[in-house]
């Protein structure tokens, strides 16, 4: 809807966003539609440059997405390629307990079990090693707790209770009582000492027997015997308040004691102060609950199965959303949804012809196929532990077959996807790997171990010097060749190995003579292969960030030479209109003489009408 009138030579109109039409009246031309055309017509190009940017950014919009399916398998596979690195995580590794009670073998006739779980429970990490405990609580750890004498009153000052003002230590802090202070005062203050960096370690409370007698109650916040709690700094206040007699704790509510367990019938009574005990058994957190003499609590450790069945499911279904996202890329269909009736072309989608998306559709497949070296029977590959590709490329599980393999194959299971790696010498662990370290074969694919030798180390006890051979015998003594580079205690090849990358620790200790011929072998599984495969697509300014990053470079230049066309045509508008505004008016101006003229001769004539 607009709004019009006329002016001179001109109709002029406003359109619903306010913009200004003109027609000429005397030449009978749509002077904005002329314009519009004429400025469309010299546009062209920067509607192609429009659809640039528009094709790049749909790009860039298909690449964040394949980055995030890319992503999504690569943390699948960080969880199964093996726990490479001092924080890495691996499913592997992951430990369960099942704790059950059962009388000991020298238990009375007709003794009660527990249920374990009242007993205690446990808690275990990845370093635990699968295998069976025993354990028996013979005695749980306590806090010291000590009470004071009965206050008639929580609110009235103490003073007036006929209690002493002054000073007294808990476990070395100061407590000083005022003339005005109350039994609450006296509570808040206990409290206050442990606080901060160095507390006390004894908290207060109140208990109320009845409206006229009232407990202060003082507990040891550790267990243990060491934990008692002292008092000191004069007797005077503490004696009078009924804490303690002669500067001695005068009502013990709760001796300190320690707890004693029995582990593994070693004939050993185990004490410690507290009832979270995390250093018997590695990897194994007890926490306990109760004691029960002649029950013994089997605590069960074996590999979270249901854990790495369930990282295999999210690695195959991680796959196939990848395969799934490329697939549909190269899928000629409809991408657009129909306007008024018109047909919409099938299209390729937008990182169809793309290098990346090729480069990791082959690295898939071929990594898929892979088989590792040296792998036992039956756990060569994917598809001999039921993970098989169909006529698709998509991968599927048959669960009946990789349940059996997770059963009665773990430890191969766990080789065929991970980065492996073991050393003749404890003294040598791993620490990190690249892309580029590899491992080695003898002729009929068998891993065969490359040849550390170490010069020996320093008072400090850095490594002075070290090579990495591929075959024995060479290198003898540890000099540098410049098959690898030492740091302190840390050893990493370099390129000229083919363990590029591979970086051990060394912990030889100080003055160490030379160490030769220690045996560090490397097999690199499928999900380890295939995490660094993908790790050059999403890593920071890897593959998918430079392609990006090119195309939002692109998208600035191309916005800014659109700016610039549209600036110029700008000015191209004004002039047009201008020209046809001077050349609408001369022809009014036309107009006007030649009908003045022709009145004039119709007046001449006599032909006045």
């Amino acid at each position: 809807m607009s709004d019009s009138s006329v002016t001179n030579n001109f109709s002029t109109s406003f359109s619903s966003s306010g913009n200004l039409r003109l027609s000429g009246l005397a030449s009978g031309i749509n002077i904005q539609q002329a314009v519009d055309s004429i400025i469309a017509a010299k546009r062209v190009t920067a509607v192609q440059i429009e659809t640039k940017i528009k094709t790049n950014t749909e790009r860039m919009d298909a690449l964040g997405e394949m980055r995030t399916k890319t992503k999504a398998l690569q943390d699948v596979l960080g969880k199964m390629r093996g726990a490479v690195g001092l924080d890495a995580e691996d499913v592997f590794k992951k430990k369960l307990a099942f704790n059950t009670s059962a009388a000991t073998s020298g238990a009375p006739p007709g003794h009660t079990v527990s249920n374990a779980g009242n007993i205690l429970g446990t808690t275990v990490s990845s370093k635990a090693a699968a295998g069976t405990h025993r354990v028996e609580v013979r005695q749980i750890a306590r806090a010291n707790q000590v009470r004071s004498d009965a206050f008639t009153s929580q609110s009235s000052t103490l003073v007036s209770q006929g209690y002493t003002a002054g000073s007294f230590t808990v476990n070395g802090k100061t407590v000083t009582i005022d003339a005005d202070d109350t039994l609450l005062d006296l509570r808040d203050k206990i409290n206050n000492l442990n606080t901060g960096t160095s507390p006390s370690n004894v908290s207060a409370t109140i208990v109320s027997a009845s409206p006229t007698e009232h407990y202060l109650v003082m507990t040891s916040t550790k267990t243990g015997t060491s934990n008692l709690i002292n008092f000191g700094g004069g007797t005077a206040t503490s004696n009078s308040l009924g804490l303690t007699a002669a500067g001695v704790a005068k009502n013990q509510i709760q001796s300190a004691q320690n707890a004693i367990l029995r582990v593994n019938n070693i004939g050993v009574d185990i004490v410690r102060e507290s009832n979270t005990i995390n250093d018997i058994i590695e990897g194994v957190t007890l926490d306990i609950y109760k004691a029960e003499q002649n029950t013994e609590v089997k605590i069960d450790i074996t590999a979270d199965v249901q854990s790495i069945k369930q990282s295999v499911i999210d690695f195959t279904t991680a796959y196939n959303d990848l395969k799934d996202f490329i697939a549909d890329q190269r899928t000629q269909k409809v991408r657009t949804e129909s306007t008024n009736g018109k047909t919409v072309d099938k299209t390729f989608g937008v990182l169809a012809f793309d290098s990346s998306l090729r480069s990791i559709s082959d690295r898939l497949n071929q990594l898929a196929a892979l088989t590792v070296p040296g792998q036992a029977d039956g756990a060569e590959s994917l598809s001999q532990i039921g993970i098989k590709m169909n006529g698709s490329y998509r991968l599927e599980i048959d669960n009946n077959s990789l349940d059996d393999k997770i059963l009665t194959q773990l430890d191969d299971i766990r080789k065929l996807f991970g980065f492996n790696f073991s050393s003749s010498d404890s003294r040598v662990t791993l620490t990190s790997v690249t892309n580029a370290t590899a491992g080695q074969v003898d002729g009929s694919g068998n891993p065969i171990p490359y040849y550390l030798n170490i010069q020996g180390t320093d008072a400090s006890g850095n490594v002075i010097g070290a090579n990495l051979q591929t075959t024995a015998g060479v290198g003898i003594g540890g000099a540098n060749d410049g098959t690898v580079t030492s740091s302190g205690p840390l050893i990493r090849a370099l390129s000229g190995s083919p363990a590029n990358g591979l970086q051990v620790f060394f912990n030889g200790g100080a003055g160490l003579s030379p160490v030769n011929q220690i045996q560090v072998t490397v097999t690199r599984g499928v999900a380890d292969q295939m995490f660094f495969a993908l790790d050059e697509f999403t890593k920071s300014q890897g593959i998918f960030d430079n392609q990006v990053n090119t195309l939002t470079t692109q998208n600035t230049q191309f916005e800014d030479r659109v700016a610039r066309i549209d600036e110029s045509l700008t000015r191209q508008r004004e002039s047009l209109t201008a020209r046809f505004v001077a050349m609408e008016t001369a022809i009014g101006r036309a107009n006007s003489l030649k009908q003045a003229l022709t009145q004039q001769s119709n007046a001449l004539n006599g032909n006045n009408s």
